[in-house]
């Protein structure tokens, strides 16, 4: 990903060419930058390869827009150098950077790379200057103190040393620094933030595309572009280029055929995780039905019961109705008793009673005597049967 942002650029007679002007390029994104000639299409590329190629030499800058009426350099750029041979920037002190900040779209961290100049008004070439670089976005402040003027290098290196303890550092590496030099600068670009890649290869590459003319034939531009320079520029050096860009297609193939198939396996995770999870819907559903039909028929128990204690309780109060009634009666049997034994009735059924008994003793004394008349008429004559009968008068006499 690349983003510039606010680049301005004049030329003579302070007319802008580039006015605060903000691109962003996202990872694998093609972007053409046109205009007409002096719009500012060499200046970014430039400003670009400084920061990259952690270089102030004039051999660095874009050749494809350079010419032996126009040379390039950095002092120039920074001065403002016009086409009639002014500058924006003529007789004065001044400090500037060029700076690129660089996101990790893996990890979703940001880290700022540049260079810092000081320029004195007497100064024939650029004498004070330092790469750096710092975890983080570029500040809110973009490298302006409050009156509106570029940081100095000392402040440079304050806001370098705040952002080692800042939240935003990468912690991948020591990229809060100031360099001491160009070497130490590039081994941290390229292999810190860049992730190792090797600068010389990549500074080639660049360089060629960027000073790309189109007007050398086919096989130069193979020649030129596609393939390193080589001082014995034969064809053994194509060919092994070409079997690399054979085994590296072969294996970009054989990734994007597994990518292909774990992206099957995933959608077939997918839908047995989708699956699973309306199993377990269901299953969750049925249970809710499940227990609503347990509800209501332990509600339906639950009225059967509280009828059932109705009526108990009703039985119950009929039980103490019966047993209240019982004591009633009870003590009204006891008192009549009572008040029967107190009155003459209870000396005349001792007397009825008398009479009873005495009845009772007449019957048998009468069935006694039919079986002595029986005797009698039997044993008439019989002295003993006399006596005996004798005997038994007397007494019952």
């Amino acid at each position: 990903m690349i983003d510039l942002n606010g680049v301005s650029k004049s030329y003579s007679k302070g007319q802008p060419a580039l006015d605060n002007v903000s691109l962003h390029v996202d990872e694998g994104e093609f972007v053409f930058i046109v205009g007409n000639s002096g719009s500012g299409k060499s200046t970014v590329m430039d400003a670009v390869q400084v920061v990259l190629y952690g270089s102030i030499a004039a051999t660095f800058l874009n050749k494809a827009a350079d010419d032996a009426k126009n040379r390039r350099s950095v002092l120039s750029y920074l001065r403002g150098a016009q086409k009639d041979g002014s500058f924006n920037r003529e007789d004065q002190d001044f400090c500037s950077q060029i700076v690129l900040e660089i996101k990790d779209t893996g990890k979703n961290t940001h880290t700022c790379i540049g260079v810092s100049f000081e320029v004195g008004k007497a100064d024939t070439d650029i004498r004070k200057y330092c790469f750096f670089s710092h975890s983080g976005k570029i500040p809110e402040d973009e490298y302006l103190t409050e009156e509106g003027v570029p940081y100095t290098i000392a402040k440079l290196k304050k806001l370098v040393e705040a952002r080692i303890e800042s939240a935003d550092n990468r912690g991948r590496g020591d990229v809060n620094r100031v360099y001491p030099s160009k070497e130490a600068y590039l081994k941290t670009v390229y292999d810190a933030i860049f992730g190792y890649v090797e600068p010389g290869r990549m500074m080639t590459m660049e360089k060629s595309a960027i000073a790309l003319r189109m007007t050398n034939g086919t096989g130069q531009f193979i020649k030129d572009y596609m393939f390193p320079k080589s001082k014995e520029d034969t064809v053994a050096t194509i060919s092994d280029q070409l079997g690399a860009y054979r085994e590296i297609k072969e294996r970009v193939e054989d990734l994007e055929q597994r990518i292909k198939m774990l992206d099957e396996i995933s959608q077939h995770n997918l839908a047995l995780q989708k699956a699973r999870a309306d199993k377990i819907y269901v299953e969750q559903i049925l249970k809710y039905i499940e227990i609503e039909n347990c509800k209501a028929h332990l509600q339906s128990k639950e009225d059967d019961l509280q009828d059932i204690l109705k009526k108990i309780e009703e039985k119950e109060e009929k039980r103490k109705s019966y047993l209240a009634e019982k004591d009633a009666y009870t003590k009204e049997q006891v008192e009549v008793e009572a008040e029967l034994k107190a009155s003459d009735y209870g000396q005349k059924e001792k007397e009825l009673k008398e009479i009873e008994n005495t009845i009772q003793l007449l019957a048998t004394n009468s069935e006694q005597w039919r079986d002595i008349v029986k005797g009698l008429s039997a044993w008439e004559e019989d002295d003993e049967v006399s006596a005996y009968v004798s005997n038994n008068f007397n007494r019952v006499i």
